[in-house]
């Protein structure tokens, strides 16, 4: 496919938020995890770590709590709480997404995902919206050192 005097060989795509309706679902986890945890979580902090990988949400979190918040706990827990909603009421699919890997499929072009999300997480999540078979490259946030906005993890994954 040709757009301009460039000819397209790959299109990268993000999983959360862009492909699936998720930050409804981690936000609704997040926020039953510090309720277990007796702890607040402000809607500020909330955007402010959407799209970050383990180690980027914490240093956000840091920023506004002491060190008697339980990251390690809380973001455990928000992880559990988060893939039992997905595998009870499944993973929520942005409207054309099919559609458009259908597209993308027929006109013979590599499709790869880069997501701050962990391999296993996302495996699962590929798996149950049967979305995995679209994708020939798929590079996770656990695969690499810098995550978003830095950009190593499309860098890495055009490279594969």
């Amino acid at each position: 496919m040709d757009i301009g005097k460039h000819k397209i060989k790959l299109i990268i795509f993000d999983m959360d938020g862009l492909m699936f309706d998720t930050e409804k679902l981690i936000y609704k986890s997040w926020k039953e995890s510090c309720k277990k945890y007796k702890q607040n979580l402000s809607d500020k902090i909330f955007i402010e770590s959407i799209g970050l990988n383990r180690k980027r949400t914490i240093e956000v979190y840091k920023k506004y709590y002491d060190s008697s918040f339980p990251y390690e706990e809380i973001i455990d827990e928000t992880m559990k709480i988060f893939e039992n909603l997905i595998r009870s009421e499944g993973v929520p699919l942005k409207e054309g997404l099919l559609e458009l890997l259908e597209y993308i499929k027929e006109k013979k072009l590599k499709i790869a995902l880069a997501t701050s999300t962990k391999r296993k997480r996302t495996e699962l999540m590929l798996d149950l919206s049967g979305t995995g078979k679209y994708f020939d490259v798929v590079t996770c946030g656990d695969e690499i050192i810098n995550g978003k906005p830095d950009p190593e993890i499309f860098l890495e994954t055009a490279k594969n």
